[in-house]
């Protein structure tokens, strides 16, 4: 708690942050006091499973400490002007809107169509194939290579291997000691190709020239295009390398998603909130009430006017929810 008290700069996860909000105690005095609260990587916002909880953290955070300054950052929300508004809702204060599309290191990004027949039995996968083709091409390049399942992952793994290209796969499911070993093996030269789930994608400064996605579906949704540009951006990095290549891969029999993921990719995908998720909502709202900071139907209005959703026009689960502060009362 005292090397907290101390300490300059303070990084947390948005989980960590709406959490430690909710609970207010000796830890959380550090966070409310900062003078400047930066939130890199400000698509988040748009995950389903993280961005309401970055959303309902940066309200309370705002309560507590309406003087502190916001810079949120990011490379590929193009609805920055929501977003600026989304600011203003926080903490009154003026947002000035800073855009640049500048990038240290040239990109080229790629598509690559690939066959999603079986017919040559269940071994052979017409992206594993082109995935070798490109290594054939390229044999002495540092690879990155995406996948959407850990499946996946492990087949091209052992494909690779049994062509003699060595490997690494960097999943969720390894150590966490193990992942940050295969981290530094690969910046250090030892690992030159390393497949790789998101666990990779954000926020990580890779040594990879060359980067491939090995499609565009995962679960049976598409990937969202934020995670794309995140992936095909490890490639090419500043100090590393003078330019970056990227090789996405689409199933052929959809070739019209190769000009939409052109144009979003350039322009970047909106950002939405999540909070407006009925069972997010609730489990924010209750979270409120029962800490004691809303507690009639105004007060939980004025706390939902304050949400990116609101912002977006997304108002329709409130009213249901309302209910809850009304049988409160």
């Amino acid at each position: 708690l005292e090397e907290l008290r101390l300490s300059h700069l303070v990084i947390t996860t948005p989980e960590m942050l709406s959490s430690n909000l909710r609970r207010l105690s000796a830890k959380t005095v550090p966070l409310i006091d900062a003078g400047v609260l930066v939130i890199d990587e400000i698509q988040l916002l748009a995950d389903e499973h993280r961005g309401h909880h970055l959303e309902a953290g940066l309200i309370d955070y705002t309560n507590y400490n309406p003087y502190s300054r916001l810079v949120f950052l990011s490379a590929t929300a193009p609805n920055v002007g929501e977003l600026s508004l989304f600011q203003n809702s926080l903490n009154s204060k003026k947002s000035k809107i800073v855009c640049s599309t500048y990038r240290a290191v040239p990109l080229d990004i790629n598509f690559i169509p690939y066959n999603c027949g079986y017919s040559m039995g269940e071994s052979y996968d017409d992206r594993i194939v082109e995935q070798l083709l490109l290594l054939d091409e390229f044999p002495d390049d540092v690879w990155l290579i995406f996948v959407h399942s850990k499946a996946f992952g492990r087949r091209l793994e052992r494909r690779l291997l049994e062509e003699g290209y060595p490997c690494e796969f960097h999943n969720a499911d390894i150590d966490f000691n193990k992942r940050k070993e295969l981290e530094q093996r690969f910046r250090n030269g030892d690992i030159k190709r390393l497949i790789s789930t998101k666990t990779l994608a954000w926020g990580c400064n890779t040594p990879a020239r060359r980067v491939s996605v090995l499609g565009i579906s995962a679960g049976g949704k598409k990937v969202p295009v934020y995670d794309l540009q995140q992936m095909v951006g490890r490639a090419g990095r500043p100090g590393q390398h003078f330019k970056g290549d990227a090789y996405i891969f689409y199933p052929s029999g959809e070739a019209h998603e190769e000009i939409l993921l052109r144009a979003k990719l350039a322009m970047g995908e909106e950002i939405k909130s999540t909070l407006c998720n009925r069972d997010s909502l609730s489990f924010h709202l209750v979270a409120q009430i029962y800490i004691g900071r809303v507690l009639s139907t105004e007060e939980a209005e004025e706390w939902y006017n304050k949400t990116f959703a609101a912002i977006q026009g997304q108002g329709a689960p409130l009213g249901g929810i309302i209910g809850v502060v009304s049988y409160l009362e």
